[in-house]
């Protein structure tokens, strides 16, 4: 049970703090999620750190939202 936390540890990359960034992205901004509903219906899962188990769900999930996201940091830059 604990492969996903030990694999996330040894990496040394910080992904912990990338997918709470990248949920609270959304969370905390609802104009952010108002505008990423219009081309998206899928949003990122909320990371717990005492459940790895179920992180492995919000790795995946993050991995899908990857090039929406990026498509969505791109406009908000160019306004």
């Amino acid at each position: 049970h604990c492969a996903f936390k030990s694999s996330m540890q040894e990496t040394g990359w910080n992904i912990v703090p990338f997918l709470r960034a990248v949920y609270n992205l959304f969370k905390d901004s609802p104009a952010g999620r108002a505008l990423s509903v219009t081309t998206s219906s899928v949003f990122p899962k909320k990371f717990c750190v005492v459940r790895w188990l179920q992180n492995a769900e919000v790795s995946q999930r993050a991995i899908e939202i990857i090039p929406k996201l990026m498509l969505f940091v791109e406009e908000i830059e160019k306004n």
